[in-house]
């Protein structure tokens, strides 16, 4: 699963202030969210675009999930553009959290346009 950070203020923040704004927010959730939730903001991201893997949709669902409602929405970000190969990943966010080039697509059915992440190609019909 493959997404983006971006804050409500800004539309295309520097690398810095967005890797400092994700380290902050993360750093200020400590005592409250899960490690799991930390982990994936503190581990996961390049700059605002964030990578994970887990073998199970409904668990990368679910990380996201919390991820988005608590530490994001605290710290005014927002998790968004979303690309997975997964269909009922893909279902379970609002479409104006999917990255635009897959909105309409039933990956089942269709085919999947390569997906950029973090200057690399990922082909969503072979992984």
């Amino acid at each position: 699963m493959e997404w983006k950070a971006g804050t409500y203020i800004f539309s295309s923040p520097s690398p810095a202030v967005a890797t400092y704004g994700l380290n902050k927010t993360a750093q200020s959730g400590k005592e409250t969210y899960e490690s799991d939730v930390l982990d994936l903001v503190n581990r996961n991201f390049y700059v605002d675009q964030g990578l994970m893997s887990l073998p199970i949709a409904s668990e990368s669902i679910d990380l996201m999930k919390r991820t988005q409602e608590t530490l994001m929405k605290e710290g005014n970000l927002r998790l968004y553009q979303i690309a997975t190969n997964n269909q009922d990943a893909m279902n379970a966010f609002s479409q104006d959290d999917i990255v635009s080039h897959l909105k309409d697509i039933d990956l089942g059915v269709s085919e999947a346009p390569m997906q950029r992440s973090l200057g690399l190609y990922w082909n969503l019909q072979t992984y």
